[in-house]
């Protein structure tokens, strides 16, 4: 086996991706999440990012973010990223995927709302409580008379 002196021949590896998501998988609709593809490698100096949901192709961009605003059931499912060298023939391994799932509000959020119906209910009944009674009071159903 001939080897050169001082050079050192290395195959290239394709790098793998890491997908990261923020703030969770699991997030609240009408949150905005980020994708982050995290490509470690420097051979490569301008990457684009193609982003798959679901196993399809969704986009392809030079930004390592994906963001999501305003989160709804039709952004849950499993992502992933690949990269691609701009101008070039090398590309990464694809991420292995995430899933977002949309989570059901906080229990905080939950006794908040109950406890914003129950006030509004209240509230609702005391104004026709007060109602009924002056309008007997104005009829003189409940006028106190002396003997």
């Amino acid at each position: 086996m001939e080897e050169s002196i001082g050079a050192v021949h290395k195959k290239e590896k394709r790098p793998k991706p890491v997908l990261r998501v923020d703030p969770d998988e699991h997030v609240i609709r009408g949150q905005t999440v980020i994708l982050t593809c995290d490509i470690q490698e420097t051979y490569v100096s301008i990457w684009s990012y193609i982003w798959s949901k679901d196993d399809s192709q969704i986009d392809v961009s030079q930004s390592q973010e994906y963001r999501i605003s305003s989160v709804n059931e039709s952004h849950t499912g499993r992502y992933s990223c690949t990269g691609r060298e701009t101008g070039g023939s090398r590309s990464s391994h694809t991420s292995d995927t995430v899933t977002l799932t949309l989570s059901a509000p906080s229990s905080m959020v939950k006794l908040l709302s109950s406890m914003l119906a129950a006030s509004l209910y209240l509230l609702v009944s005391i104004i026709l409580g007060v109602k009924f009674y002056r309008a007997h009071v104005q009829t003189g159903q409940y006028a106190v008379t002396e003997e």
